[in-house]
């Protein structure tokens, strides 16, 4: 779902079906919308752990302006990943990134 921007009902339940059917989550410019906050929101990740890393004091406006966004919920998700596929959904360029996230604002 995070890359690809589409909903799937969990298991394949038929009520999850018909929820997304409803009410058209996966109408072409939502999907579009959740794969530019996916997108922006592992360049904004990999932006701030780079500052972090060289104690840029923008660090933290950046991290700020990210929790800050509408798609924030993206960044919730990806921080749920499990190790064994974050590589997988956000590339391993961003995996180091993530996990300092995940450390730093980790759910």
């Amino acid at each position: 779902m995070l890359a690809s921007g589409e909903y799937e009902p969990v298991n394949g339940s038929p009520k999850g079906v018909e929820s997304i059917r409803v009410f058209g989550l996966n109408r072409p410019d939502l999907i579009k919308g959740r794969q530019d906050a996916f997108d922006l929101a592992c360049s904004n990740i990999r932006d701030w752990h780079f500052q972090r890393q060289s104690n840029d004091v923008r660090a933290d406006r950046v991290a700020k302006a990210l929790l800050d966004r509408p798609f924030i919920d993206v960044v919730h998700a990806m921080t749920r990943l499990k190790p064994s596929v974050a590589a997988i959904v956000v590339g391993q360029d961003t995996v180091p990134a993530l996990v300092a996230w995940q450390a730093e604002y980790g759910l």
